[in-house]
C-alpha cells in the first residue's frame, strides 16, 4: 500500500459558512500550519475564478490570491476545486505548470453534467498538465446501477485521483464500495463522507 496522503479542505469547504470570505491574515496563517503539520500533502483554498455564488476572494481565486496566501513559497501543495455546474468552460482560464504554487485542480461535477464534465476535465488535464481530480458529486443521488455505469466511464479517463463526495451524508459508508472502486482501478482513490468533511480533512486515499 502507497503512503497515505491527506487533503485539508477546511479553507474551500469552510468557505460557505463565511461566504468565502477569509480574513487573509487568518488564511496565511492557516496555510503556514497546514504546510508544517507531517502527513498534509495539499491544501484546499477555495474554488478558481467563480463568481455565480460569491464575488469574495476564497469563491473567486487566481494567482495573485493563491500567492499572498502562500508567500510565493513555490511549494506546489495548493489544491483549487472548479465546480462544473458554475465554472468558466474556457481552459486559458485556468493555472498551468508553469506557476510553483498549484499542484491539484480538483473538478466537481454533479450527476446531469457528467458526460460534459469528464470531457472538460480530460481537456483541463492536458492543457495544464497539472494533475486533476474527478469529484463525483453527491453520490447519494445515484443508484447502485447508474453508479456502477459512471464508475466504468470516469477510469476510462487518465485522471489523477477519482473522488465521490456524499454532500448530503446520505450515504451507507460501507466497506464495499471500497472495494468496487479497489478492484475498478488502479488509479488512487478518495471517498469522502461528511464526517470527515465537518473535520475539513478528506479521508486517506485508498490505493
Amino acid at each position: 500500500m502507497k503512503e497515505i496522503q491527506i487533503i485539508d479542505v477546511t479553507l474551500r469547504d469552510g468557505g460557505h459558512m463565511v461566504d468565502f470570505d477569509w480574513p487573509m491574515e487568518f488564511a496565511q496563517e492557516y496555510y503556514s500550519l497546514m504546510t508544517r503539520l507531517r502527513g498534509v500533502e495539499l491544501v484546499e483554498l477555495g474554488y478558481w475564478k467563480q463568481t455565480e455564488k460569491s464575488e469574495n476572494p476564497f469563491y473567486n481565486l487566481n494567482q495573485d490570491v493563491v500567492e499572498e496566501v502562500t508567500g510565493g513559497r513555490g511549494r506546489r501543495n495548493v489544491s483549487v476545486m472548479v465546480d462544473y455546474h458554475y465554472c468558466s468552460h474556457e481552459l486559458d482560464d485556468y493555472p498551468t505548470n508553469l506557476q510553483r504554487e498549484i499542484g491539484l485542480i480538483r473538478l466537481t461535477c454533479r450527476k446531469d453534467h457528467l458526460d460534459d464534465g469528464l470531457e472538460f476535465a480530460s481537456a483541463l488535464k492536458k492543457h495544464t498538465k497539472l494533475p486533476v481530480s474527478f469529484n463525483i458529486f453527491n453520490i447519494s443521488n445515484y443508484n447502485k446501477r447508474e453508479f456502477t455505469r459512471v464508475c466504468r466511464k470516469v477510469i476510462k479517463h487518465n485522471f489523477d485521483y477519482i473522488y465521490t463526495a456524499d454532500t448530503h451524508g446520505n450515504l451507507d459508508f460501507t466497506v464495499t464500495l471500497a472495494k468496487f472502486f479497489l478492484k475498478a482501478s488502479e488509479t488512487l482513490i478518495s471517498i469522502s463522507a461528511t464526517l470527515f468533511s465537518l473535520c475539513g480533512i478528506s479521508p486517506p486515499l485508498l490505493t
